[in-house]
């Protein structure tokens, strides 16, 4: 998937560079990186990075005079840190002066595990250069919507500080990498790019450098990944190679699902340590969705990558040499797997699974709004693209999700007609059902567990003594809202005398509570679709957890008398 992974400071930008971008540690070989984007161009950056301009830039100077770049740098701190010392590749203890100041942004763009294999078996000059148009490609789609704060006030005098405006111009390095972290002392092949993007724009309105503003970019990472994965797919497909459509994006026909899954090591690694700790990352990636509004997963995704990174090894740590490491990826396959690693297998193989524009687009319209009302334009446009890969065009997926298929609520964000007449109704019959009912605990008194905080228990007496067809309960994450729910759940079933049917938007979700001492937790899907579930829960109490990240009319069955609403 496409990461984009900021840099907190010139320092760290540079011990980045020294561990990772400038050593791509492919079979020992160094592999510089490459200058591009308009804004290099403009400042005479070309052809391979060195660290001097690397380092440089990251420090907010001009590599050719080292003068000051953008006019702000928010200060320095002092921190003993571990430097890395490129000549004696040794790490020391130092005192040094750090920058406030975010370097750049890594955005890294991974081709299909396939495509991968492929390349460590052949060397396929023609692939790799698809591989690199297709990233610049993307680059260029990104830095065309790069963006600049503007600051103060305009000629009218109201605050500008919170608007943008478009400078179309980014300065960036790129490398090539064909390596996953090594596990164990050894790596499988994956080949990926880094396009490490320096905080830096030209603002042709103001004539002078500034701070760039990454935060759409990074809300349309989905976006720009599908255009990735696009944009190989129709190199690649033009060139002969056939294709087979994946979940997420495509893979090269010849190749097994068995054999890719052989050579993802690192990523099972990852799904390991996500099942592991799955509370902590479930609860991140559902913070991310609300704060970013990408799709749970995306968002599960971007969080398993985070956690990823902290458990993994330096590339140093590779041990195999060319020769040895060949050999050893070749040792892990059978003949018939090699043999469908082959130009000759590459090439000849027939594209599956591939749909067509208006089967792509009804298969996204079911799922865009399944957990949510209201969806970014351009992961509406990301989804058709993954749906229709090798046969719907990235012009196509723009313009469908501009279309008369799609309700504007903002300049970003769209719905359905559909979706909101389902809301409209939800909405009438919460507001209909408003004290006109029974209170939940039927006037009992409860006596609350000494543990719980001051807010909690408002929030149960709240609920015990609601006289509304619906109830919601806000809280931000951290603040008990779990240990609230097991008292409230226990207070409701004493007082009422009814069942609690506990619900959640998504499985991963159902796990989490039923981690939590909820054993009979299910999915909202699943509750809609088995109607001996609705027929027990009638005349009962439904509560929904996390309804904030789910479509209000999926919250709340028609057929259900009382429904307390719990929502994170």
């Amino acid at each position: 998937m496409l990461r984009i992974t900021p840099s907190h400071s010139a320092e760290g930008a540079a011990r980045y560079y020294d561990a990772a971008l400038g050593r791509s540690d492919y079979y020992g070989q160094q592999e510089r990186g490459l200058w591009a984007g308009k804004g290099a161009a403009m400042l005479g950056l070309r052809g391979e990075v060195s660290r001097e301009q690397f380092v440089a830039f990251a420090s907010n100077q001009r590599p050719d005079s080292k003068d000051r770049l953008t006019a702000r740098t928010n200060g320095t701190r002092t921190e003993t840190r571990r430097v890395f010392d490129p000549k004696t590749q040794t790490w020391e203890e130092k005192e040094i002066e750090v920058s406030n100041r975010r370097a750049g942004y890594d955005i890294c763009l991974s081709a299909p595990k396939s495509v991968s294999l492929y390349l460590a078996m052949t060397d396929d000059k023609d692939v790799e250069r698809m591989l690199r148009e297709a990233a610049a490609e993307t680059i260029s789609a990104m830095e065309a919507n790069m963006e600049t704060r503007l600051r103060g006030e305009d000629e009218e005098g109201r605050n500008r500080d919170d608007e943008n405006r478009t400078t179309g111009n980014m300065v960036y390095a790129s490398f090539l990498h064909r390596e996953t972290r090594p596990i164990e002392g050894k790596c499988d092949p994956h080949a990926h790019l880094h396009c490490y993007a320096f905080n830096a724009t030209f603002d042709y309105e103001e004539n002078r450098w500034k701070a760039v503003q990454f935060g759409n970019i990074k809300s349309d990472g989905p976006w720009y990944e599908a255009v990735f994965h696009a944009r190989l797919a129709e190199k690649l497909e033009a060139a002969g190679l056939g294709i087979r459509r994946t979940d997420r994006n495509f893979e090269l026909a010849s190749v097994s699902r068995e054999l890719v899954e052989k050579f993802s090591k690192r990523t099972m690694q990852i799904e390991r340590l996500a099942r592991d700790n799955f509370t902590k990352v479930d609860a991140r990636a559902r913070a991310l969705m609300k704060e970013t509004g990408l799709d749970y997963a995306d968002a599960y995704a971007k969080v398993k990558h985070d956690l990823g990174a902290e458990s993994r090894e330096k590339k140093s740590m590779a041990t195999l040499g060319h020769d040895a490491q060949l050999a050893d990826w070749r040792a892990q396959m059978t003949q018939e797997e090699l043999q469908s690693l082959t130009h000759a297998s590459v090439r000849t193989a027939r594209s599956q699974g591939l749909i067509q524009e208006d089967k792509a687009k009804e298969m996204a319209i079911s799922e865009l709004f399944e957990r949510e009302s209201v969806k970014r334009q351009s992961h509406a446009a990301a989804l058709l693209l993954r749906r229709g890969i090798g046969r719907v065009r990235i012009d196509e997926a723009l313009q469908w999700a501009r279309s008369k298929a799609f309700v504007q609520v903002s300049n970003k964000l769209v719905t359905t007609r559909a979706v909101m007449l389902e809301e409209e109704g939800m909405i009438e019959g919460a507001r209909a059902g408003q004290g006109k009912h029974e209170a939940i605990g039927r006037g009992g008194s409860w006596e609350m567990a000494a543990e719980l905080t001051d807010e909690q228990k408002k929030a149960v007496t709240h609920i015990l003594g609601s006289r509304d067809l619906v109830t919601a309960i806000t809280g931000r994450a951290g603040t008990g809202k779990t240990t609230m729910a097991k008292e409230a759940v226990k207070a409701v079933q004493t007082l009422s005398g009814r069942s609690v049917i506990v619900l959640a938007p998504s499985s991963a979700a159902v796990q989490t509570l039923k981690d939590s001492s909820f054993r009979g937790a299910d999915t909202l899907a699943n509750f809609q679709d088995k109607d001996y579930l609705k027929d027990r829960a009638r005349g009962q109490i439904l509560w929904t957890d996390e309804a904030g990240l789910c479509r209000p009319s999926k919250c709340v069955g028609r057929s259900i008398s009382r429904a307390a609403t719990l929502a994170g």
